[in-house]
């Protein structure tokens, strides 16, 4: 969680994007296939990404990049908790 203390410049902040929607609403649901970009900068700290296996203890490697779109590394997909 970011507090407005620890919000440098907007970086707690993220604009979601789907890529298509299922009615046109322009909501997201689940199971949508979505990018995520970061507010730094008034929206220029890049689209988050997976870039490898993460270290010990963590699943991926994260990142933000100038492209939204580099072979799927930045899309990400809402899930609905398991039961």
């Amino acid at each position: 969680m970011t507090t407005r203390d620890a919000n440098r410049a907007a970086t707690g902040q993220w604009f979601v994007f789907a890529e298509e929607s299922t009615t046109l609403d322009g909501a997201v649901r689940l199971g949508d296939v979505v990018h995520l970009l970061n507010n730094y900068q008034t929206a220029q700290g890049g689209w988050l990404e997976i870039n490898g296996n993460g270290d010990t203890g963590t699943l991926h490697k994260v990142y933000t990049s100038a492209y939204c779109v580099r072979g799927g590394a930045a899309s990400w997909r809402f899930k609905a908790p398991a039961p």
